[in-house]
């Protein structure tokens, strides 16, 4: 015998749901080097916002393991790696401009929040994005060291106390 169980349930909506569609992420150069000025993504913003609620959408930047990397919401408190331009209003797109030498390569996700007045707020969908790689080569020369902060007996523990480390190296980074 089968049993159908109903419950009504009252649910207190704060504020109505404002939806916000990321799409069309584009790179202006290929690849997208971590080390070089004028690296960007261009991605599209469809949202029912109008006016200066379009000005008032925060994003948030992701890294692969999920640590946050930007975010312009001042309660984050990050040191960003990344330079975002909101240009919604007069253009409909995002701008993602790369800081040189402050992303490393990888994947990161992108999205957006909108933030009522009263603490409820609407998230987009998260967009993807790539730093394929570094322009400038570094090599490390013989009397480069690494070494333990604290010596358990062990030179293979790094991790418990960190490292430290004199490097020698050359580049092809032109520091002029």
């Amino acid at each position: 015998m089968d049993y159908k169980y109903t419950q009504n349930v009252d649910y207190i909506m704060n504020s109505n749901y404002k939806e916000i569609k990321l799409s069309n992420m584009t790179a202006n150069n290929s690849p997208i080097y971590a080390d070089m000025d004028n690296m960007s993504y261009t991605f599209d913003v469809n949202t029912v916002l109008t006016g200066n609620d379009l000005n008032n959408l925060k994003a948030r930047i992701y890294d692969a393991e999920n640590n946050l990397v930007y975010s312009d919401i001042a309660s984050d408190k990050i040191t960003n790696s990344f330079k975002i331009v909101n240009k919604v209003s007069e253009e409909g797109k995002y701008y993602i401009n790369i800081i040189p030498f402050a992303a490393r390569t990888g994947e990161y996700t992108v999205e957006l929040a909108y933030y009522e007045a009263d603490g409820s707020f609407s998230t987009s969908n998260k967009l993807s994005f790539t730093i394929d790689r570094n322009y400038y080569k570094v090599t490390l020369n013989n009397e480069s060291t690494i070494e333990p902060v604290v010596d358990y007996g062990n030179a293979y523990i790094y991790d418990a106390d960190g490292a430290k480390g004199s490097y020698t190296f050359s580049t092809t980074y032109d520091k002029n």
